[in-house]
């Protein structure tokens, strides 16, 4: 029985890769382009440097880009999905909108994560328009769902008296809130500096990206004390 327990991919782990693949796929790219002289060399947290998106338009990069974002898609896709049943777990059907519009947001944050990078490094407005859609929609969906998560884990530490998440819980708030209040001054900003906003902005972009997979190691910490894991198995009489 306890052999059997163990089959599966843990949460946590679906948690760690989601935050770490796509940080060491666009840090890694960045390198490679600089290195290729495509991007010049610049800290693109604080100087007026490159997009994210720049660090893979060009060959050789384009291909580790492409590849290790479409790879975290289908990770985060898995997690959000996984999240959904360990809330289930949790708290049964109490909160089933809730927590199937949280998987919900997940899985259109995956496509639209894969929709930008498909369309990344192909010329004209079209595909301009696919990839300004894609970062948006993916960081709006993403962004919800790491709201409904937290708030899944504030009613468990309420209800269930979960006292190991409450530092996790606070840290998780307080990630969400300074990410939410750097995008609004970013907004701020680029109504009040127009055509000046472009120097700063790539730094925002980088900053907030950052904030955003950070939860996901949070989150990590999260499932690492309530563990779950996910497998597949065959239909039929043996898995009933």
């Amino acid at each position: 029985m306890k052999k059997h327990q163990r089959k599966g991919i843990l949460l946590s782990c679906l948690a760690w890769a989601t935050l770490l693949l796509p940080l060491f796929t666009t840090h890694l790219c960045f390198f490679i382009s600089a290195s290729y002289e495509h991007i010049p060399w610049c800290n693109p947290y604080w100087d007026q440097c490159v997009s994210i998106s720049a660090t893979g338009r060009q060959l050789p990069e384009k291909l580790i880009f492409k590849s290790g974002m479409i790879t975290t898609a289908f990770i985060s896709l898995l997690l959000w999905w996984g999240a959904g049943q360990w809330c289930l777990l949790s708290f049964g059907d109490k909160f089933s909108r809730s927590r199937k519009a949280m998987q919900v947001l997940g899985l259109l944050a995956a496509l639209f994560l894969i929709q930008y990078i498909l369309a990344l490094g192909e010329a004209g407005n079209a595909y301009r328009m696919l990839r300004r859609t894609g970062v948006i929609l993916t960081i709006a969906f993403t962004f919800i769902s790491q709201v409904l998560m937290t708030r899944f884990i504030g009613v468990m530490i309420q209800e269930q008296g979960k006292r190991c998440l409450v530092r996790l819980h606070q840290a998780m708030l307080t990630l969400l809130v300074v990410l939410l209040t750097t995008a609004m001054f970013s907004l701020v900003l680029d109504v009040m500096l127009g055509s000046a906003y472009k120097n700063i902005d790539d730094a925002f972009e980088w900053i907030m990206v950052l904030m955003l997979y950070l939860y996901f190691g949070l989150l990590a910490s999260v499932f690492h004390r309530q563990p779950l894991r996910l497998r597949v198995e065959p239909a039929g009489k043996d898995s009933m």
